[in-house]
């Protein structure tokens, strides 16, 4: 037994659409152009695109000026502090890693930022 339904009316937003564009008047031929519509919808995506790609090559370089700073002004506590980690642990992380990690847990004394940031990366 089927439970497909066939839909006899349109759905809401065709409904909506339609009423919209006979109570302005545009039934012309022009308000049905969907190629014009597609090409502006294809400009836009595009444009937004480009920008998002803008900004993300802006975050990374950020986000890599950040790190080379806190290497620069911590760099020997951070070299010892990761021959530690490493002896103590066996852990199998790079320098850069390591960095990353003593940068958002304030050296190891605070893990709920990093933890938190886990969890949000890891549900998108």
């Amino acid at each position: 037994m089927s439970t497909y339904r066939h839909r006899t009316s349109p759905g809401p937003v065709l409904s909506w659409l339609l009423a919209t564009l006979l109570a302005s008047g545009t039934t012309s031929a022009g308000a049905w152009d969907l190629g014009s519509l597609a090409a502006q919808n294809m400009a836009f995506d595009q444009q937004a695109n480009s920008q998002l790609g803008a900004m993300m090559a802006y975050n990374q370089a950020q986000q890599q000026q950040l790190m080379q700073s806190y290497i620069q002004a911590y760099g020997p506590q951070l070299q010892q502090a990761y021959q530690q980690y490493l002896q103590a642990t066996g852990a199998q992380i790079n320098f850069e890693q390591f960095v990353y990690y003593h940068m958002m847990t304030a050296g190891g004394a605070n893990a709920g930022p990093a933890l938190q940031q886990r969890t949000r990366l890891l549900r998108e």
